[in-house]
């Protein structure tokens, strides 16, 4: 195993060079410029351009972010997205696997009953085509 230390949305790795890329609880984060990063309202946009191009053909992208019935930013803290934004960021990429989560209680059937009482967690595991 090798450390480096880079930006999501500038990876220091070749294309097509990542078996596993794991991404839990980040993606809405980029951008907001909370945590020293520019600015830049497609933050997460371009991370995921950037998982998509390292990950090798058959590896998987593991994604853990937030959801709402609709995509929604609160200012200088994070981002949701909703179920079909994270699925059309990898459009063409099938779901190996996939979980909603309650952070109190843990897994759960299905999102929108929860959206409006608690923060509801999209865990997923996408497959890049060969």
């Amino acid at each position: 195993m090798t450390f480096r230390v880079g930006e999501a949305q500038n990876l220091p790795f070749e294309d097509d060079s990542v078996p596993l890329l794991t991404s839990l609880n980040a993606p809405e984060h980029f951008g907001l410029g909370r945590y020293g990063d520019p600015i830049d309202p497609y933050g997460p946009e371009r991370a995921f351009a950037e998982f998509r191009r390292v990950v090798r053909p058959g590896g998987w992208i593991l994604l853990c972010v937030p959801v709402h019935y609709k995509p929604i930013l609160v200012f200088n803290l994070m981002r949701a997205f909703s179920v079909e934004q994270v699925r059309s960021y990898f459009e063409g990429y099938p779901i190996v696997t996939e979980q909603f989560l309650d952070a109190k209680q843990g897994p759960i059937p299905q999102p929108e009953p929860y959206f409006r009482e608690r923060e509801v967690y999209y865990a997923v595991a996408f497959e890049k085509p060969a």
